[in-house]
């Protein structure tokens, strides 16, 4: 019996330490991709401002701070569905974790859908410049490929998936920049706002490959309203 002890002492040493080398390779692959992806946008940002007139990029800039705020307007209740989501992990539940990850992408691309219909409406009113009304118009697309792109990453991270998330990052930053520099260059600000839909279809392609983009699904009642009481 003791010489069992014994034993089990090294033992669990070396789960121990393999665990903090794991958890340590996580947050390289994580701090890593994050660092880079920086770099790609700031590199992204200079050639960019260069290619396009300072109105052009004033426009692309508003159109921009709208996409960013388009998280707000679920209310919190895709938070609520990451919750479920985690949650059902760490049950081990991967029926259910499925079930909520789908969840989650449906209100993520309702409010993208919301922001859509309220840009496209504001595209067309009176007094709207022409260059203002391509950039309202190309939102709703850029809204759609961005709320998919953001349901990967949300599942790779509960998932644990680190680096597979930082793939994810990398892949979607260096298609943004080679897209958005290539489009602006030939086509000035319609192709940079094109470019901005389209660059991060790949990465969520890629994702999609690899089982971490979840398709939408329908929300009942009870649940969006159990999720909006706690987003």
């Amino acid at each position: 019996l003791i010489g069992r002890r014994h034993m089990a002492g090294p033992r669990i040493q070396t789960l121990a330490d393999e665990a903090g080398s794991s958890t340590l390779l996580a947050i390289g692959h994580v701090a890593g991709a994050s660092v880079a992806s920086r770099f790609l946008r700031l590199l992204r940002t200079l050639v960019v401002v260069r290619l396009l007139a300072p109105e052009a990029y004033g426009i692309y800039v508003a159109v921009s701070v709208l996409l960013t705020y388009a998280q707000f307007l679920d209310l919190g209740s895709s938070t609520a569905a990451f919750r479920d989501l985690t949650a059902a992990l760490g049950r081990g539940d991967a029926r259910e974790a499925w079930r909520a990850s789908s969840r989650m992408a449906t209100l993520k691309l309702a409010a993208a859908l919301l922001l859509g219909g309220g840009s496209l409406v504001a595209a067309f009113a009176p007094g709207v410049s022409g260059p203002l009304r391509d950039g309202l118009i190309a939102l709703p697309a850029m809204a759609v490929s961005s709320a998919l792109l953001s349901q990967a990453l949300f599942h790779l991270q509960a998932q644990g998936r680190a680096s597979e998330y930082g793939r994810v990052t990398a892949v979607a930053a260096a298609s943004d920049l080679i897209l958005c520099v290539g489009m602006t260059a030939a086509w000035s600000l319609p192709g940079l706002l094109a470019a901005a839909a389209l660059s991060p279809l790949l990465a969520s392609l890629w994702a999609a490959r690899r089982h971490a983009l979840a398709p939408p699904r329908a929300v009942p009642l009870a649940v969006l309203g159990r999720y909006l009481r706690t987003g």
